[in-house]
């Protein structure tokens, strides 16, 4: 592909399958095979055997590529935006600056972003499972009491539309609430991956804090980029333990919130293509000002241990969301 893309910092590990990323980074192996082409006898391309284990993941990326930088074509230039690659891949307001070239190279310099802003714009170029906007709670609801939900498989068309599978984007879902912070807690974040959920549930602009346990070049920047998201990496007492944590919690403009725990890493892989679980709390009401300060809690002290373990993180910005719990009522909780 082209020079001027940036070089994917996961190489070979890359599992990234959003046409974003291959927008943005390039990928020494991939660019190897997809110039090869494909074997005149099988009509497939041909996986070098040390990337065989990888090879499900290879090939989709490779239809990726065909879409992109379609044969004869040259790969995008790189524009000189003001934003990174997460954000770019989240919001369409990121604008070049002001070039300096004319005449054809200018007009080229404004197609190439326009492609990009479209694929930006269109939901089914990055979510492949779109639902209808405002039924979440509805589905919600009639999931009640146990609100626990698969996770919808993009091959798996019967997914779709069971009462008990969900995507990311319905938990954000304007019938659940207003976002107006929230909380996100995992072991692996693709912030660019999920940026893009937020900036089609309208919330890119909100305020959001990142725990993650993996080391990620990409969240490492994101703040000076984005400076209403905050990212944090959980250091571990010893070498041999990682926070795997698998959390989100949603602070509504109503002043209520909403707590849900899953299986699932925030990227694509085990959103798209693996069961996961997930449980998402009943609205969470605030307490009246002068309630007493046992009241509001859960039958099985889930606000009490969500207070503990949050303490023990010792970040400071998790203080103010325990002070939200703390005065908010979990007795739906079962």
């Amino acid at each position: 592909m082209s020079s001027n893309l940036k070089i994917c910092p996961y190489a070979e590990k890359c599992y990234r399958r959003n046409p974003i990323h291959f927008k943005e980074f390039s990928h020494a192996h991939l660019d190897t095979i997809y110039k090869r082409g494909l074997d005149r006898q099988t009509q497939e391309y041909s996986i070098p055997k040390e990337l065989s284990q990888n090879a499900e993941v290879i090939l989709q990326q490779l239809k990726l590529l065909e879409k992109i930088f379609p044969k004869g074509s040259e790969a995008p230039k790189k524009e000189n935006t003001t934003c990174e690659t997460a954000v770019k891949a989240a919001k369409r307001e990121c604008s070049p600056r002001p070039s300096t070239s004319s005449g054809a190279s200018g007009s080229n310099s404004d197609s190439n972003l326009a492609k990009k802003q479209k694929i930006t714009r269109n939901i089914r170029d990055y979510v492949p499972v779109v639902v209808e906007k405002g039924q979440m709670l509805r589905k919600l609801e009639a999931a009640s009491p146990y609100n626990f939900f698969l996770t919808a498989i993009t091959d798996s068309k019967a997914t779709h539309n069971e009462p008990l599978t969900i995507t990311m984007q319905e938990i954000l879902d304007e019938s659940l609430g207003i976002i107006e912070e929230s909380v996100q807690i995992n072991f692996m974040v693709d912030i660019g991956w999920l940026l893009g959920h937020y900036y089609f549930a309208g919330i890119l602009d909100t305020p959001l804090l990142v725990l993650y346990g993996d080391d990620t070049p990409e969240l490492q920047t994101i703040s000076k980029h984005k400076p209403k998201v905050k990212a944090i990496k959980v250091k571990m007492p010893t070498p041999f333990s990682t926070s795997h944590t698998k959390m989100m919690m949603l602070a509504y403009t109503d002043g209520s919130m909403r707590v849900v725990v899953s299986t699932a890493n925030l990227y694509e892989d085990d959103w798209h293509n693996r069961t996961q679980g997930i449980w998402i709390s009943p609205l969470l009401t605030p307490l009246p000002e002068d309630a007493d300060t046992a009241a509001g809690e859960s039958p099985t002290n889930f606000r009490q241990d969500l207070m503990l373990y949050l303490v023990e993180y010792k970040f400071a910005e998790l203080q103010p969301w325990i002070a939200r719990i703390r005065r908010t009522d979990f007795s739906a909780i079962n």
